[in-house]
């Protein structure tokens, strides 16, 4: 007898009140087209392959790893550039701003693989850091 794989599927809504998927479990919103795996632990990780509109992260040294990286506070912003870097999905076809607040970050940050027609851009306090198209940062 074969096998058989279940996916729970249904809009992200309905995917958030049926609870955790079981560890390794896929889950799909028909909504947002977001696919996600189950950890098990009460939070469906999100398997982002693409953007699906333009975004900005915020990094802040006071911020923290574990926010979402997606509001301007110390609650919400991002404490490394490197965790804002690893939010960006592979296939980038918006615009991706990752904004930089004014402090010290000891870190080196590479982004590669990264593909598709939109753009990564950083910002700083007061001026821009970097700003490349895709094609750009594929180069090197």
């Amino acid at each position: 007898m074969a096998n058989k794989i279940q996916l729970r599927r249904g809009t992200k809504a309905q995917l958030a009140t049926i609870g955790a998927l079981a560890a390794g479990e896929p889950g799909y919103t028909t909504d947002s087209k977001e696919l996600f795996i189950g950890n098990g632990a009460g939070a469906n990780t999100p398997v982002v392959t693409a953007t699906s509109a333009d975004i900005t992260y915020y990094v802040r040294t006071d911020g923290n790893d574990s926010n979402t990286g997606l509001v301007n506070t110390a609650g919400g912003a991002f404490k490394t550039i490197g965790k804002a870097v690893s939010m960006i999905p592979q296939t980038v076809n918006h615009v991706v701003s990752v904004n930089v607040a004014a402090g010290t970050y000891a870190e080196s940050v590479l982004i590669s693989g990264k593909i598709g027609s939109g753009y990564i851009g950083f910002t700083g306090s007061s001026s821009i850091v970097n700003h490349s198209r895709l094609k750009d940062v594929n180069e090197f």
